[in-house]
């Protein structure tokens, strides 16, 4: 059914939830075999420590939110911890010569209007 190397299928299946695995065994007789296997439990057993580790990790932090913020006329990316009160800055938009005076959001997608009253 698939050209894919055993190994490299493993690794996509992996990654796959455990409630997923039934659905997964039905699909093929190869995939029902591989996922039977002996590597793929001990790696799809890895990665679920691993997403359980980095869920821990994140709790530990607080819960954490994504804004974007206007500050000196410069579009910014902060990460805000509502848990633990902080903000951070995560990134800036940096264009030289254009001053932004509105930041308009709508579906996830942003309008930037300049001092200017350009749209970009």
């Amino acid at each position: 059914m698939s050209d894919l190397p055993r190994e490299m299928e493993e690794e996509v299946l992996s990654k796959l939830p455990v409630t997923s695995l039934g659905e997964v065994r039905s699909t093929c007789k190869k995939w029902n075999s591989i996922t039977k296997g002996h590597s793929f439990l001990k790696r799809h057993m890895g990665e679920s420590a691993e997403g359980a580790s980095k869920k821990k990790q994140k709790q530990r932090k607080g819960i954490e939110i994504k804004v974007v913020m206007l500050l000196e006329k410069r579009v910014s990316l902060m990460s805000v911890n509502l848990l633990y009160p902080s903000i951070e800055p995560i990134g800036n938009i940096n264009a030289d010569g254009v001053d932004i005076s509105k930041i308009i959001h709508c579906d996830g997608l942003f309008l930037c209007i300049t001092e200017e009253e350009r749209l970009l």
